[in-house]
């Protein structure tokens, strides 16, 4: 039963002029004029509260109560120790006060039978655990709103009490300001707020699972869903599709972002977000899915239930996808979506190539170059002068410029060393099949609107973890923190569309248009969607302003959509189990590189290397698989492994400093003197290590 607080002013006006703190007994005699119980001790504990003691039920029934201190009755005795080394306390004291509360006509009638306290002094309301539930009781409803919305219990605490501040200072001290003590600062902590957040989320469940109680709850959050349930009833896969994330995509059609994130779930289900961009280059969040592993047929399914999402509401399938290279990613979108164009971000190809290409450029130094010292500056010089060289690859106009890049850079590394990492990149990036997915000579000829990465999308998984906030979240409470993140960035992009529109360009009232010397690419019109330089030359001299339809729909800021389309209807689930701890792959523990031998080459060097990349192999792989008991509630990313590559060379390159000072095999020896693996300093994911001397 809810407990009911009664207006303050019906205390009668002597009782307020009481000095407070004073352990004052309330009147005997008193009627209470209000209809119930609970109201009635209500009012008491007010007054309790303004003389620093509180009032509880010894027993009761419907017509009558025993009331008496918080604190009466003794500490319970023990008789051995705890177990768990943990002292024990009580706030028991043996006060005396006692009361008797009895139903009479026109409301409750109060005999104080004992009016001292004994054995305790006046305190603070928060202090005792009625008051904090009484001023808890008027705040619930906030309380609830504010879990809802993905807020921690030091966050609500302090939402709380920034409001109850505000209110203080807006509001005049009247009589019932006086008089109220839970219009006091907030007296609440932390363990009221994790308990009523405790109870609420029991109510909301409602004996269901929390994966159930997702489903059934969706339907009121404005989210279309789909699932597909395993055995023993356990989601294996789950798509949520935000129905305002469809309404910008139904305006902004052409490009999607598609790319899976870890560390959202207790589960370690990888999460696949969705998302498209605006007019005005914003990210807006489309779809959201959970799936049991990162395999061709998770992604297929997720895709397939995207495109019954968008063919119900008539929305056309984008004409360009973005994704980092997972190729199983990719074999879904040409089985589902062949119309589509499927390119890969350029960033992940650079750091997949670095990952193998690194670790041989400091071999071919150390090896064959035989430098001494801190090799580190120069392994990054060399990397970024390949870096450079295979970005003029990448960013070539025309085939022909292209393929002359390429031999060029085959060329610089043609060094038997490089062999490897030349065969990886020949036959991973640069065969028909993928090098059509990120060649500047192949993707100008079709829409892409500038966009050459999946740095967009990785940015939204980073502004959905700010509202996650752990990574041991079940599905439910994951789900309503991602519709809470999805519903602002989607409210501020409605208004930055909205605000755009209002706003008139000035900056085009200079001459910005030089003469067309070169021939026109119709790089603008094939890949931007906008009108080429010498279409709008054409308008200025012919003085006709440029047409609506010159532009593509994706750079519209008012855009009409139809708004007559039914929601998916599902069979509501009833009960259904959560679904089960999966293993991904997650990041690799290093870069796949093998021994290089060479008969000709001081074996003893490349030994010495080999046997400290793979101490650090080692330990990164034995970090990395690490089972602990307790799940970790980080939601920061493990490093990748261009990253684990980085932190081996520069470990190498520190090694070759210290022994830089003997010749030939000894100045490489005294990379095995490392003591213990957990010592490497730099290697993100190896725990527990001491520095390395």
């Amino acid at each position: 039963m809810a407990l009911l607080l009664p207006d303050p002013t019906l205390l009668p006006i002597a009782l307020t002029l009481l000095p407070p703190g004073g352990l004052l007994p309330p009147p005997t005699n008193w009627l209470i004029p209000v209809p119930t119980s609970q109201e009635a001790r209500a009012l008491l504990n007010r007054y309790a509260a303004l003389q620093g003691y509180a009032i509880t039920v010894k027993n009761s029934n419907d017509w009558s109560a025993y009331l008496h201190c918080d604190r009466s009755g003794l500490p319970v005795k023990h008789d051995k120790p705890p177990s768990s080394g943990r002292s024990f306390t009580s706030r028991r004291c043996g006060c005396h006060f006692a009361a008797y509360l009895s139903k009479v006509q026109g409301g409750w009638l109060l005999e104080v039978r004992e009016g001292s306290h004994s054995g305790h002094m006046a305190s603070e309301p928060s202090t005792h655990p009625i008051h904090r539930r009484y001023q808890l009781k008027g705040l619930r409803d906030r309380v609830v709103r504010l879990f809802m919305e993905g807020r921690t219990n030091l966050e609500i605490l302090d939402i709380l009490r920034e409001a109850k501040a505000l209110d203080e200072g807006a509001s005049s001290k009247s009589s019932a300001d006086l008089i109220d003590p839970y219009r006091a600062p907030i007296c609440l902590n932390r363990r009221d707020i994790r308990n009523l957040r405790y109870r609420a989320r029991r109510e909301l469940l409602k004996g269901c699972s929390p994966t159930a109680a997702l489903l059934l709850g969706l339907d009121g959050w404005e989210i279309d869903w789909d699932a597909e349930a395993g055995s023993q009833r356990r989601i294996r896969s789950v798509i949520c599709v935000s129905q305002s994330g469809l309404d910008l995509l139904a305006r902004y059609p052409s490009l999607l972002w598609i790319d899976a994130t870890y560390k959202t779930n207790r589960f370690r289900m990888p999460m696949v977000d969705i998302v498209g961009r605006s007019a005005n280059g914003g990210t807006f969040y489309v779809a959201v899915a959970f799936v049991s592993d990162e395999k061709e047929g998770s992604y297929r399914w997720v895709l397939e239930k995207l495109c019954d999402f968008l063919h119900s509401r008539s929305i056309p399938l984008p004409t360009t996808t973005f994704s980092d290279d997972a190729e199983s990613l990719l074999a879904a979108l040409d089985a589902v979506m062949p119309d589509t164009r499927a390119l890969l971000c350029v960033w992940h190809i650079q750091m997949n190539i670095e990952k193998r290409l690194r670790p041989m450029i400091q071999q071919h130094i150390l090896v064959y170059l035989e430098m001494e010292g801190d090799v580190r500056p120069e392994t990054n010089a060399r990397w970024q002068s390949a870096k450079e060289l295979f970005n003029q690859v990448i960013f070539a106009p025309t085939v022909y410029e292209m393929e002359a890049c390429w031999k060029s850079f085959k060329k610089e590394f043609k060094h038997k060393v490089f062999a490897e990492a030349i065969q990886y990149i020949t036959n991973q990036w640069m065969k028909d099949s993928m090098k059509q997915r990120f060649l500047r000579c192949y993707t100008n000829q079709k829409l892409h609107f500038e966009e050459t990465s999946s740095s967009r999308v990785e940015g939204a998984h980073a502004y959905l973890k700010k509202f996650t906030k752990t990574s041991v979240g079940d599905l439910l409470s994951v789900m309503r923190a991602v519709r809470t993140a999805a519903k602002e960035r989607h409210i501020k992009i409605n208004q930055s569309l909205a605000e755009d529109r209002q706003k008139l360009p000035d900056n085009l009232l200079v001459p910005l248009f030089r003469l067309v010397l070169v021939d026109c690419t119709h790089y603008y019109r094939q890949a931007l969607g906008l009108p080429c330089i010498h279409e709008i030359l054409v308008a200025l001299e012919g003085d006709e302003p440029l047409t609506r339809s010159q532009f593509h729909r994706q750079w519209w800021l008012l855009t009409s959509t139809e708004d007559d389309y039914q929601p998916l209807y599902l069979e509501q689930v009833l009960r259904i189990n959560d679904p089960a701890n999966v293993k991904v792959s997650g990041r690799p523990a290093r870069a796949a590189n093998h021994a290089r031998k060479d008969p000709k080459v001081v074996a003893a060097k490349e030994a010495a290397i080999a046997a400290a990349r793979q101490k650090i192999a080692n330990a990164c792989h034995e970090a990395a698989t690490r089972r602990s008991t307790r799940l970790s509630r980080s939601t920061k990313r493990d490093p990748s492994g261009f990253e684990i590559v980085r932190n081996e060379t520069d470990y190498i390159g520190r090694a070759n400093r210290a022994k830089g000072a003997a010749k030939g095999v000894k100045g490489v020896k005294g990379v095995k003197g490392v003591k213990g693996v957990k010592g490497v300093k730099g290697v993100k994911g190896v725990k527990g290590g001491r520095k390395s001397r």
